[in-house]
């Protein structure tokens, strides 16, 4: 049964097009690969990546680095007040 839900939600078709909407250029993860990396890649690796997501989905397991984010604010001109990140108003 997880394998079938798995097999619906991770699908080739879903993850081209969320990596087709990163930014090109936006900063890398823990990783160190680009976007632009997943996006020209993709024929290469996208049947291996599709496996992984589905084995992590259908075991209830994410890998500890997955987790790993590390975030930097870009100062604004003109925005002098920073506790707000403009997420919730």
């Amino acid at each position: 049964m997880a394998e079938e839900l798995a097999s619906r939600i991770v699908r080739k078709d879903w993850v081209k097009k969320a990596a087709g909407d990163f930014q090109t250029y936006k900063a890398t993860g823990a990783d160190r690969i680009y976007p632009t990396m997943l996006q020209k890649g993709w024929e290469k690796i996208l049947t291996d990546y599709i496996g992984i997501g589905k084995r992590s989905f259908t075991l209830g397991y994410t890998p500890r680095t997955w987790f790993k984010v590390r975030c930097v604010f870009t100062p604004k001109p003109g925005k002098e007040d920073y506790s707000n990140p403009g997420l919730i108003d």
